[in-house]
Formats: C-alpha cells, sequence, structure tokens
C-alpha cells in the first residue's frame, strides 16, 4: 500500500473521498466525491519527496500544506455558454474554456461541448472569457513555433467583462470561433 502524492482531509483529520489525476506534467487535480460543508476547513498535503523539477532534481524533504475553506454555494452563479465553430468540423477537437478573475489571480478551466448550450458555475465577480481547440491533446493553449514551423492553436477572447452575480444566470454567453 503505497501513500498518495495528494491527502486530502477535513479539519478533523478524516479523508475526503474523491479521486486525484495529473492533468499534465505540472498539474494534479482532485476530484471530489460530493460537496463539502461549507463550514469545513479543508487540508491538502502534497507528498514533495515524491516530485522533482524538470532536471530531476527534488525539492525540500518536506511535504506541502494548503488549508482553505471551499467556497460557499450562495456566493456562486452561472453563465449558461454556447461556442459556435463555424466552416469546419470542430466536434472532433476539445474546446477548452478560461475564465481569469478581474479582481484575483483565480483562473478557471473548463473543457465545453462544442455547438450546444451548457452551464457553467462561477463564483461572482466580473470574468474575462477566452476559449481554444486543443488540436495536439495537451490541455493548454499552444501558440505556434517559427522552427520547426507550426500553426498556433485557434483561440477567441471576448471582448466584455462577463460579470457573475450571486444565485443569478447570465444568459446568451456566445463564443464564436
Amino acid at each position: 500500500d503505497t501513500v498518495p502524492i495528494l491527502q486530502v482531509v477535513d479539519s478533523l483529520g478524516q479523508p475526503i473521498p474523491g479521486r486525484t489525476e495529473w492533468a499534465d506534467a505540472r498539474r494534479l487535480w482532485f476530484h471530489p466525491e460530493g460537496n463539502w460543508p461549507e463550514t469545513t476547513l479543508v487540508l491538502a498535503v502534497i507528498d514533495s519527496t515524491r516530485l522533482h523539477d524538470r532536471r530531476g532534481t527534488p525539492p525540500p524533504r518536506q511535504p506541502f500544506h494548503w488549508r482553505f475553506h471551499p467556497l460557499s454555494f450562495s456566493l456562486m452563479g452561472s453563465a449558461l455558454c454556447r461556442i459556435t465553430a463555424p466552416g469546419a468540423d470542430w466536434s472532433s477537437h476539445t474546446c477548452h474554456l478560461e475564465a481569469r478573475a478581474t479582481a484575483s489571480k483565480v483562473t478557471l478551466l473548463r473543457t465545453a461541448p462544442v455547438d450546444s448550450t451548457f452551464e457553467w458555475e462561477m463564483p461572482s465577480g466580473g470574468w474575462i472569457l477566452s476559449a481554444w481547440f486543443d488540436l495536439n491533446a495537451d490541455r493548454r493553449w499552444t501558440p505556434g513555433a517559427l522552427s520547426p514551423f507550426g500553426f498556433a492553436e485557434p483561440r477567441v477572447y471576448l471582448t466584455d467583462t462577463l460579470y457573475v452575480r450571486e444565485r443569478f444566470t447570465v444568459e446568451d454567453i456566445v463564443v464564436r470561433f
């Protein structure tokens, strides 16, 4: 039995059920099973002894701790979105939406279906939205290259800031490629 690289526990030290997955070589995601109680202090511990940098150098032999309270559902709003890509058949490629908060360093990512309407729950506040097609399936936007030459993945930005209010749904958000 091996110790997981990421442990997520509540304030009493009880494990929070969920699954861990590497999004890519740099990002580790935790998907909880169900909702967390709003008043629970959550502790995430990363076992740094099992990590290393790009050169293979291990970090200091101490776990990384991160404490936080889950966001209250009463502070959430949503956006009713649609992504359209006229012309080519884009349904075989993954489309990612990115929302960057205007008042903090928070970034939200979501995989989105093309040519269908979906609801995206997000905290209240101002958001700058962008979307891109992940043609090389690496889960991040590729800007292209000069040598060897490669095209950038298609990316668009919404020109207006999206303002989300608590317990309200902003409708008619259309991202057009």
